[in-house]
């Protein structure tokens, strides 16, 4: 980077270093494109998934449990390009993906800002209580948390529609 900036390194560190702490030895551009490129490749094979299943008519004896395998795989992967090649994971999010897997999961990765935020996970319908109940045991922030305050941090949603425009005339 300093070869690149056409400065001195003193003046390279003076420029973009001083005014805050940083480990510039390594940029991991690699690392951090790597991630970029190939969670946008997961995002277009989730999608192509999702409508090839959706157009597949059941008479054709389309497999959904292999689909949500597939689906849950790519979740998988996404997680661990974040804890590995981004970098935006954390201890605690890489470990309670493992225990949503653990506990039927068919994937699970960090979602939202990163960093020490949430998880979402791909679960059977039918198993979301026992999944519910399997990680409020197995997390250890988790333990011991009921009712209300269990629901607060592990909760059941659906896939839906995303952002749209509705247009009255």
């Amino acid at each position: 980077m300093v070869a690149l900036s056409g400065l001195g390194e003193a003046e390279f560190r003076e420029v973009y270093l001083s005014w805050v702490e940083v480990d510039a030895t390594h940029f991991k551009l690699y690392k951090r494109a790597k991630h970029v490129y190939s969670e946008a490749l997961r995002v277009l094979q989730f999608r192509k998934l999702c409508l090839d299943t959706a157009a597949a008519p059941a008479a054709e004896g389309a497999d959904g449990v292999a689909v949500l395998k597939q689906l849950g795989q790519l979740m998988n992967d996404s997680q661990t390009s974040c804890a590995d090649d981004f970098e935006c994971s954390c201890e605690e999010l890489d470990e309670l993906t493992r225990l949503a897997r653990e506990a039927g999961a068919y994937g699970s990765r960090v979602t939202g800002a990163d960093w020490g935020g949430c998880t979402v996970s791909l679960v059977p319908e039918a198993k979301v209580a026992s999944f519910i109940k399997k990680v409020s045991e197995t997390y250890a922030p988790y333990k011991g948390l009921e009712g209300e305050a269990l629901s607060e941090v592990i909760f059941a949603t659906r896939p839906s529609t995303g952002a749209c425009v509705y247009k009255f005339d």
